[in-house]
C-alpha cells in the first residue's frame, strides 16, 4: 500500500480501496508499480489511474500480463485512446483479452461494425 500512498492515493482513498478489496494489503508493491507503470504508459494520468483503482479495485488480483493481453486484443480492434477508455470503463480491466474476442465476434455475427462495437466497448462491462 506504501506504493498507493507515495503515487498520491490519499489514505482515504488507500481505504476505500482496501474497504472492496480487503486483501490488497497482502499484494507486493512491485506487483502495484508495475500496473502503475503500464497505466502510464497508456497516458493514464493519476486522476484517471485514482478512477481505475478505486471504481474498479479487483483489476490489483490480475496480473498485468493478462491486462496487456486486453490492450493488445483491443489495440487489434482498433481502439486507441486507452486514456478515455479506461476512464469511463475501468471494469474492461476485469474481462480476458478471450472475452474481448468473444464480445466482438459476437457483435460482428450480430451485425455490427468495428467502429460501432468500439464505441459500445466504452460503455459495456
Amino acid at each position: 500500500m506504501d506504493t498507493l500512498i507515495r503515487y498520491g492515493f490519499t489514505i482515504d482513498e488507500v481505504k476505500l480501496i482496501m474497504d472492496s478489496i480487503s486483501f490488497l494489503y497482502s499484494f507486493d508493491d512491485k506487483d502495484i508499480e508495475s500496473l502503475l507503470q503500464f497505466l502510464q504508459s497508456l497516458h493514464c494520468d493519476e486522476d484517471i489511474i485514482k478512477n481505475i483503482f478505486i471504481c474498479n479495485p479487483f483489476c490489483f488480483t490480475k496480473d498485468v500480463d493478462d491486462i496487456i493481453k486486453v490492450i493488445d486484443k483491443l489495440k487489434e480492434y482498433g481502439v486507441t485512446s486507452f486514456k478515455t477508455l479506461l476512464d469511463s470503463n475501468p471494469y474492461i480491466l476485469n474481462k480476458t483479452d478471450k472475452e474481448i474476442e468473444n464480445f466482438y465476434q459476437k457483435k460482428i455475427k450480430e451485425g455490427y461494425t468495428i467502429d460501432k462495437i468500439n464505441d459500445m466497448i466504452f460503455t459495456i462491462v
